[in-house]
């Protein structure tokens, strides 16, 4: 996230670095907390902060059951196998996201 970014989103949350800084971006003036202050101000405290991810994550979860799924993984190990990678879902791949957020103890097994 960029400066301006973090203005824009955080505005002077403490933490945010830009505490000190004039609340103004492209002329426009950001309110006390930034874009997620006022989102939290509008939807007010009772906010799951984490739906949209949990929404993910359970959507994800559920198309680990889907056969053609599962069979394009296999596939996709297969080739990867080739290669000399042991990997059994694009979810080991180093750097995929997915990854990187779930615990260690949800990753995939390796084959």
């Amino acid at each position: 996230m960029t400066t301006s970014e973090r203005l824009v989103f955080l505005g002077d949350s403490p933490g945010s670095g830009a505490e000190h800084k004039s609340q103004v971006y492209k002329g426009q003036h950001i309110p006390a907390g930034g874009c997620s202050g006022e989102v939290r101000r509008k939807l007010g405290p009772g906010m799951n902060q984490r739906l949209a991810e949990d929404i993910d994550d359970a959507s994800y979860n559920q198309s680990l059951a889907n056969p053609k799924l599962l069979s394009a993984f296999a596939q996709w190990s297969a080739c990867m196998k080739k290669d000399g990678y042991s990997l059994s879902s694009p979810a080991q791949a180093p750097g995929c996201n997915r990854l990187r957020r779930l615990p260690r103890s949800r990753w995939p097994r390796r084959t």
